[in-house]
């Protein structure tokens, strides 16, 4: 382990990468300490968030004035598992006026991907999902 004396943290080389062993400081303003990645990343939640994550895309035509539902459909990690959505339209990579996404019917196992259209033409919409699940 190197010493550093002398030198602010902001002249300090860069890391682009951090193992569990690695150490960072933390000041709260009565002493300096140090906390290792690990434990921080497991005081955060990080390995729960990235083990629980589910996501996905669906494509949906949707015709001019209608509305496309999509069921996504997976099995609850608890019994009493809530969990939040986010919708993400991505069709060639634009965002489509008059178009409106929602979540409807959440429960246990699943959700529904509501996809409504006050468009006067087709389109194919393309809906990347993430669902992160949580205890209540």
């Amino acid at each position: 382990m190197s010493e550093i004396v002398g030198k602010k943290i902001k002249a300090l080389p860069e890391a682009t990468t951090a193992a569990d062993t690695d150490v960072m400081v933390i000041e709260d303003g009565s002493k300096t300490r140090k906390i290792g990645f690990g434990v921080l990343r497991r005081l955060l939640g990080i390995d729960t968030i990235n083990n629980n994550l589910l996501a996905g895309y669906v494509s949906k035509n949707v015709a001019a004035g209608a509305t496309v539902e999509h069921a996504v459909s997976f099995t609850s990690h608890k019994p009493n598992t809530q969990y939040a959505v986010t919708l993400d339209q991505c069709s060639d990579g634009g965002t489509y006026t008059g178009i409106t996404l929602s979540v409807k019917s959440k429960n246990a196992d699943g959700f529904v991907i509501r996809i409504a259209s006050s468009r006067s033409d087709t389109i194919t919409l393309g809906v990347n999902w993430i669902c992160i699940p949580y205890s209540a």
